[in-house]
């Protein structure tokens, strides 16, 4: 997509009420499929390849300690997943839980949880590296 206003006009098509569905829909789908162009420019100008690599965004400095930088990288990860939006932590006898749904993550995440030191444990993730003192 190399206009964005021409995807907003499209967008902004397929919410008008003043045209029929048929109208509507019809702007909607040209959106979509700009959206799509755009997706695929960008995916390929990023040599964009989900199989080959995870890369999680955090804040934690490069002179860190290693175990902090793989922590936050986890849980940055694991909050995809969520499912207890009150209490989303829990530890007790050395076992970290983290109360993530495990069928929302691909294999590729469950792989790279593993290697930060997070297990699928049911229907959460436990480590055992960051529950211990």
């Amino acid at each position: 997509m190399t206009d964005f206003p021409e995807w907003a006009a499209f967008a902004g098509l397929a919410n008008n009420k003043a045209l029929s569905p048929h109208e509507r829909l019809g702007s909607a789908i040209r959106a979509i499929e700009l959206l799509e162009e755009a997706l695929t420019a960008a995916r390929a100008k990023a040599d964009f390849a989900p199989a080959k690599s995870i890369s999680v965004m955090t804040r934690v400095s490069d002179d860190s300690p290693q175990a902090w930088k793989d922590l936050v990288e986890a849980l940055t990860l694991l909050s995809k997943g969520q499912s207890n939006e009150i209490s989303p932590l829990h530890c007790e006898h050395d076992e970290l839980t983290v109360c993530a749904d495990p069928t929302e993550f691909t294999m590729e995440e469950r792989s790279r949880l593993k290697e930060l030191g997070f297990l699928v444990d049911d229907d959460a993730f436990k480590s055992y590296r960051f529950g211990s003192a």
